[in-house]
């Protein structure tokens, strides 16, 4: 999925779905980083991904809040 597609489909969700995709993708940057420090994987590029990911919907979770 492209970044605009990505972002288009975070801007839909409600605040409950933004809760638990940023939950998931915290527990997914979890296991990726345990198993790239435990040299059972070399997918450096998917750890920038993912906080990118985390950063974007925290943002649009941040402009869902009313009065902030």
């Amino acid at each position: 999925m492209k970044k605009v597609e990505t972002i288009k489909s975070y801007r839909t969700m409600d605040a409950n779905a933004v809760e638990k995709e940023l939950s998931d993708l915290n527990r997914k940057l979890t296991d990726i980083r345990l198993k790239v420090f435990a040299n059972k994987s070399s997918n450096f590029s998917e750890i920038g991904k993912i906080r990118r990911d985390i950063a974007r919907l925290s943002t649009i979770k941040s402009e869902m809040t009313p009065g902030v």
